[in-house]
């Protein structure tokens, strides 16, 4: 299996899934998915530009906007912590359960896959949910309008996920509020190597639930695409910190009638549909990329099978997965 017949160096390919016309096939195997995802990603990336390497994350090199005591103080798990999240994940749970399910219509479609993996786990597994993301209500809206209060009551049930820090840790406030509800601060645009991503995979090491918007921003359009590589990055750290990650994807559609942009309170009377996949089948891509990597040892034909190929290809999974519940 040589990467080459899909790599023609210099040639330029757009760094999304659109581009590729082995996506466009249907059902492709493991190795043409993968070998496409890598010609996306070798691509995309100027000649000059060295692969990038993983490094452990310290504190010290959290940039100046990001604060060491919003990424350690969320992952506290103090006795008075631990009650603290309880209290801002049941009042937020209960006045967006309140408006979504009685001032609004709210459909979910599926809801048994999801609650069975939040309750009934092995200890080796974990829960990463993705989702498209429409507006700033989804998080914690979908889950309030959808669990029972017997897991939005439990904070060690819930899910922990990201958030933008220059809207949801702009005030001692804010962060104070968002520590509470289970969320890391993250910089986006400061690509795969920050702190944030280090937090996230001490969540899914512990075989808990990471919820991540891999499109990384609001949009409200029906388009899915593209996605970020963030998530290609957590599944892979939990199979090498050998947890088995459950990938469940979720639509939603409605949420951005309820809270358009530049609206302070939510609209009523608004419909609203949220559908909960089936898991993601991730092993294929990893065992593949593992036994790649084991007999190119070195820089590749033409390409190495670095661990970016491996996060294109899982994140462009994922969008196919979310696509496909439209």
């Amino acid at each position: 299996f040589s990467m080459s017949q899909y790599i023609t160096p210099g040639e330029p390919v757009r760094p999304s899934a659109f581009s590729s016309p082995f996506f466009t096939r249907g059902s492709i195997s493991s190795k043409d998915f993968y070998a496409a995802s890598a010609a996306i990603y070798a691509n995309s990336i100027p000649a000059s530009r060295p692969f990038l390497s993983l490094t452990p994350f310290a504190c010290q090199s959290v940039q100046s906007c990001v604060s060491c005591d919003d990424l350690t103080g969320a992952y506290n798990e103090s006795f008075i912590n631990r009650y603290y999240r309880r209290g801002v994940i049941l009042a937020s749970s209960l006045f967006f359960k309140f408006h979504l399910r009685l001032l609004n219509n709210t459909q979910v479609y599926n809801l048994d896959t999801l609650t069975h993996y939040i309750e009934n786990r092995k200890e080796d597994e974990c829960l990463i949910t993705v989702s498209n993301h429409e507006t700033t209500i989804d998080d914690p809206g979908i889950w309030a309008a959808m669990l029972p209060f017997r897991i939005t009551a439990n904070p060690s049930l819930c899910r922990w996920g990201w958030c933008s820090h220059e809207f949801c840790f702009a005030t001692p406030g804010l962060s104070a509020f968002f520590r509470g509800a289970q969320v890391f601060p993250i910089q986006r645009g400061a690509g795969l190597d920050q702190p944030a991503l280090y937090y996230a995979q001490k969540v899914v090491n512990s075989a808990r639930w990471f919820h991540v918007f891999p499109q990384a921003k609001c949009v409200p359009e029906d388009d899915i695409g593209p996605l970020k590589w963030g998530v290609g990055r957590l599944i892979t750290e939990a199979y090498r910190a050998g947890k088995k990650p459950i990938v469940l994807p979720i639509i939603h559609r409605g949420l951005y009638d309820v809270m358009p942009w530049n609206t302070t309170f939510p609209k009523t009377k608004k419909d609203v549909r949220i559908m909960v996949g089936e898991p993601i089948p991730t092993d294929d891509l990893y065992e593949l990329h593992t036994k790649l990597q084991q007999n190119n040892p070195g820089w590749g034909d033409p390409w190495p099978p670095c661990d970016e190929m491996l996060y294109v290809a899982l994140s462009n999974r994922v969008f196919y997965s979310l696509y496909g519940l439209e």
